[in-house]
């Protein structure tokens, strides 16, 4: 399991490495969690 702890950068920064912890996830057979991503969380459609 993967889990983002640490805020950092902006909105592009943190997608960025997102996408790329993902895709390590897919590939490894881990869950990726990021806990830093709720100040966007109204951006979302997610319920």
């Amino acid at each position: 399991m993967i889990v983002i702890t640490s805020k950092f950068g902006g909105l592009g920064n943190r997608l960025l490495l997102l996408s790329h912890l993902i895709a390590y996830g897919l590939e490894k057979k881990h869950n990726v969690i990021d806990l830093c991503f709720d100040e966007y969380s109204s951006h979302s459609n997610s319920k």
